[in-house]
């Protein structure tokens, strides 16, 4: 398995994309994150605006 990571992760800096693969794949758990969050928030009664501030601030430490 870390022989995949390694060949992957090379051929990415090969082609300069690993910076462009970081960002786009942290920033969709990061997205991930912000839904979860609002949609459970939400389902157990917390209005929408306190809802999406808690996915916002959730989401924010996660991706600090």
């Amino acid at each position: 398995m870390i022989t995949l990571f390694n060949r992957g992760k090379a051929l990415l800096e090969a082609h300069h994309l690993w910076n462009v693969f970081t960002y786009v794949f942290f920033g969709g758990l990061t997205t991930v994150v912000n839904i979860v969050v609002f949609a459970g928030a939400t389902h157990v009664g917390i209005s929408w605006q306190v809802s999406n501030f808690l996915a916002w601030l959730l989401s924010v430490l996660f991706a600090s």
